[in-house]
């Protein structure tokens, strides 16, 4: 999982701007999959994957309709993230 993130973060600091959306998509993923198996308790770790993935596509298509609101989410998400 750390290399996946670290390719990820890679990938997010080289294309910058032009791939916010994915930026967006990343931090709703990790945050689905922290919250399913905290707390939600997910019985299983597939249960927990589909359901990061579920957010990580909604973050993806919020990010692309609705650019303003996804980016100060996604910043505000991503912060709270870092800081714990």
């Amino acid at each position: 999982m750390g290399l996946l993130i670290a390719l990820v973060g890679l990938t997010l600091l080289t294309l910058g701007r032009r791939l916010f959306w994915l930026f967006v998509g990343c931090v709703g993923f990790s945050l689905g999959f922290i919250y399913a198996e905290g707390l939600w308790s997910a019985p299983s770790y597939v249960i927990s994957l589909a359901i990061a993935v579920l957010v990580g596509l909604a973050g993806a298509l919020l990010a692309l309709f609705l650019q303003r609101i996804a980016i100060a989410l996604s910043g505000f998400c991503a912060g709270g993230f870092v800081m714990v």
